[in-house]
């Protein structure tokens, strides 16, 4: 299971909707990607982040991290070695992307920039990593290139928001959950399985408790109550929406996951694959992991790149072509 935070979701299937009349006066897709495009930068430069700014023990001197999310020396130099090659260099405007929600995506020869602009929220900056073409395909270290190295939150713009480093950290610890509400079919069972799971039940609202504790390697507190959305089509059936949104206005979800979600940029934390909703009573302890530990990246700001002197080459005279008709044939 995964808890995630989203402005809108993707249906699944074919679900049912409950439609009501929009409206609201805003600028057309169009209008609004040319005025955007006219005062988005073309190139970007970060300020340069030498080795001292990466030293590990450093940025996590202040972090509360359990014996659990020791990382290796050769995963803490791999990730070192990776921003510093992603700073270096100058991401480039590529495209602009009307999706779920507006993405700005900048991209150089070893790291993609993105410029998520939401409706409830702060834009935000996520800078990923790009594998080297050399490494093979089956490294481990795939798993830690899926995840942003560094982000950032705007306050009143897009430039002014200080900048956090993503380090490599999975924090693991245990989460208190509660089934409540009425007992409804599971999936299974609404299946038709004849496996034994025909009769099977699971609770349709679920309470979810974090201790204090546990609560610094979270983005925010992901305790509340999440309800069942039966209808949204979504992975098993098992999409699950808390009745408190998060401190930014976004939605808060709770699912099974679909191919491509473990890299998903709004990801909070991952439930233990064994857990699934059960007709059960009482409460138990699941263990949650948090893959990234954010800290400040103290000096580090983006600027404006104007590079100029830019030229083009034309023929120093006439083209000249010599046709003969016997090579035609």
């Amino acid at each position: 299971m995964l808890v995630y935070v989203s402005e809108r979701l993707r249906c699944g299937g074919r679900p049912t909707h409950d439609n009501a009349p929009y409206d609201i006066n805003r600028l057309s897709p169009a209008e609004f990607e040319k005025e955007l495009k006219a005062v988005l930068p073309i190139c970007l430069e970060l300020t340069p982040v030498d080795e001292e700014d990466l030293d590990f023990d450093s940025l996590s001197e202040n972090l509360n991290l359990s014996e659990d999310s020791s990382v290796s020396n050769k995963e803490v130099r791999f990730w070192a070695d990776t921003v510093l090659h992603a700073t270096k260099d100058v991401p480039r405007f590529t495209t602009l992307k009307r999706q779920e929600l507006w993405v700005v995506k900048y991209e150089s020869t070893s790291a993609r920039l993105e410029l998520l602009l939401y409706t409830t929220s702060e834009p935000q900056w996520l800078m990923y990593a790009k594998p080297d073409p050399t490494m093979p395909a089956n490294s481990p270290m795939h798993g830690m290139l899926s995840q942003p190295i560094l982000r950032s939150t705007g306050k009143k713009g897009f430039f002014d928001g200080p900048w956090e480093f993503g380090l490599p950290v999975t924090e693991k610890f245990g989460v208190k959950v509660e089934g409540m509400g009425k007992l409804v079919p599971s999936f299974k069972s609404s299946l038709g399985l004849q496996d034994g799971s025909i009769d099977e039940t699971a609770w349709d609202k679920w309470k979810m408790i974090v201790d204090a504790d546990d609560v610094d390697p979270l983005d925010f507190d992901i305790s509340g109550v999440y309800k069942l959305l039966p209808d949204c089509g979504e992975t098993a059936h098992s999409l699950h929406q808390r009745v408190q949104k998060a401190p930014d206005g976004k939605d808060v979800f709770f699912c099974h996951p679909r191919r491509g979600d473990f890299a998903r940029e709004d990801l909070i934390a991952t439930f233990a694959k064994s857990w699934r909703e059960h007709g059960a009573k009482g409460v138990e302890k699941v263990h949650v992991s948090v893959k990234r530990a954010w800290v400040r990246a103290e000096g580090l700001d983006v600027k404006y790149v104007q590079e100029g002197g830019s030229s083009f080459a034309v023929p120093a005279g006439p083209v000249h072509f010599q046709v003969n008709v016997e090579q035609c044939k």
